[in-house]
């Protein structure tokens, strides 16, 4: 039983990080890190999809029973309708997370790098270097649009943060161009 739990655990650590979520804070992870990274957030996914398969296979490594694979869907009018959006601003984690929540269990949801990299070709965030580090931040467009930058600290860590904050015009704009990032990413792969 303690191997099981283990695995569980190890599988809830990678969906945190493969969302951009600290796993022990469940705090948002800065747009920049490295953990937020395409490649990265594919590779946390496939892995705690990995440890499902074993832990569904009561903690044995080999072939159960198959599920249904869970695909991309496109956003229902209803679910851009009834979205919480917040006048006081969200993380693009947090709205990836919400969307996730209203999507199902049986679906996946763009990644907020996925978003995030769409908002950069299209001129309403910009790719900077700042103390080393990339950063998205945004344009004028992005400002007009709603997209503002929040500066904290780490509660733990004390670490200095930024972040992308976008109130509920932008929330609402990326809701409503969705479905089209859906459509490029799938014309991409």
């Amino acid at each position: 039983m303690r191997e099981l739990e283990l695995l569980q655990r190890a599988q809830s650590y990678m969906l945190s990080l493969a969302n951009g979520m600290d796993p022990f804070s469940g705090e948002e992870i800065e747009n920049d890190s490295v953990i937020n990274n395409v490649r990265m957030s594919r590779c946390f996914f496939y892995v705690a999809d990995v440890l499902k398969k074993v832990i569904d296979n009561g903690g044995e490594v080999g072939k159960a029973q198959s599920k249904p694979k869970r695909e991309f869907a496109y956003l229902p009018q209803g679910i851009i309708d009834s979205f919480p959006y917040s006048d006081d601003g969200m993380g693009i984690n947090s709205i990836v997370r919400t969307l996730r929540e209203a999507m199902g269990e049986n679906t996946k949801v763009l990644s907020a790098v996925r978003i995030a990299d769409w908002l950069v070709t299209e001129g309403y965030l910009i790719e900077n270097i700042r103390s080393g580090k990339r950063e998205k931040v945004p344009t004028p467009s992005g400002t007009a649009l709603g997209i503002r930058i929040k500066e904290g600290t780490n509660i733990q860590s004390g670490i200095p943060y930024r972040m992308n904050i976008y109130n509920a015009k932008a929330q609402r704009f990326i809701l409503e161009n969705y479905n089209r990032i859906l459509a490029l990413r799938e014309e991409n792969e």
